[in-house]
């Protein structure tokens, strides 16, 4: 079963606000967010793993290691004879 998340305050008390041929906008009752975002798990256990990478991603050992990677990474040429 498919649960809706927050974006916001990653509550479960998201249900759908208007919906139709443009798209949909959801409601959360616990911070008053409006809008097409939500966040769709499949369970519980997806949601903390979402959150870990979250403060992963907040504390910047992610970014780091993207960094370093993207240095390793040798320069290319563009068409205009300028680097990437």
């Amino acid at each position: 079963m498919k649960v809706l998340i927050c974006p916001i305050c990653k509550s479960e008390k998201v249900s759908l606000y208007l919906g139709g041929y443009a798209g949909m906008l959801y409601q959360c009752t616990s911070c008053s967010y409006v809008g097409p975002v939500v966040i769709e798990v499949n369970d519980l256990d997806t949601l903390k793993e979402l959150e870990e990478l979250s403060k992963e991603t907040a504390n910047g050992s992610v970014e780091e290691e993207y960094v370093d990677e993207c240095e390793k990474m040798p320069a290319k040429k563009t068409r205009r004879g300028g680097f990437k």
